[in-house]
């Protein structure tokens, strides 16, 4: 609805040969259909691998379909890609210098909205660069509700000052980049970002979006 890119997900009777096993939901991966999906020119998808967890100095950085993106055609796009991303981590470039700043505050916003903030996790998060802003966008994933203490849970807590604000634990790192970190501070995110969650918090906005998914959301 408000332009991010996501998968494809629906829920699917699933039967093995005769035997019915219930239903499951089945949710697309991030390959070149997901992106031509959301109407976007082909880009590779990067993520942080999790073998440490939410750490992102010692995570990887890593493609999907890593075979497409590794030959000499392609690689000089993986390695722009990946060095943004590398870049932020180390604080060595800014939200908007990386990233779409519009979406990735929309991301945060619909996050706080929904309460699904384990999809803006790093190690939650996937990423695609596009060849032609060449800037990555947040592609929202896993954001089951309810992964953090509801007392704990709006990022836009991360705005304001004091150790009891600092609600994040592992993932502190990763949101004082976007977030209540004056050498980070990032003017045009943060100014999407606010423009972002006032949009999201009308009422009228609301009474649409229930309008809208209403058919959907029974049939689900």
């Amino acid at each position: 609805r408000e332009g991010l890119i996501c998968p494809r997900y629906k829920f699917v009777d699933v039967a093995v040969n005769g035997m019915p096993l219930g239903v499951y939901a089945m949710e697309e991966h991030f390959g070149k259909r997901l992106i031509e999906n959301n109407r976007r020119r082909e880009g590779v998808v990067l993520r942080f691998t999790e073998e440490f967890g939410n750490d992102i100095h010692r995570s990887a950085i890593e493609p999907f379909e890593e075979d497409r993106w590794t030959t000499a055609a392609s690689l000089a796009q993986l390695e722009k890609a990946v060095n943004l991303l590398d870049s932020f981590r180390h604080g060595k470039r800014s939200v908007s210098e990386t990233f779409d700043a519009k979406q990735m505050a929309m991301v945060f916003a619909v996050s706080d909205l929904l309460g699904t903030h384990h999809g803006v996790l790093s190690k939650s998060l996937r990423f695609y660069y596009n060849p032609i802003t060449e800037k990555l966008e947040p592609i929202g994933y896993d954001g089951h509700h309810g992964a953090l203490e509801r007392s704990r849970m709006y990022i836009s807590a991360e705005v304001r000052t004091g150790p009891e604000f600092q609600a994040y634990g592992d993932n502190d790192y990763w949101f004082r980049l976007f977030f209540n970190e004056p050498k980070y501070y990032d003017h045009l995110f943060h100014q999407e970002y606010v423009k972002a969650l006032a949009q999201l918090a009308k009422q009228s906005y609301l009474d649409d979006l229930f309008d809208e998914v209403k058919q959907e959301l029974g049939r689900n």
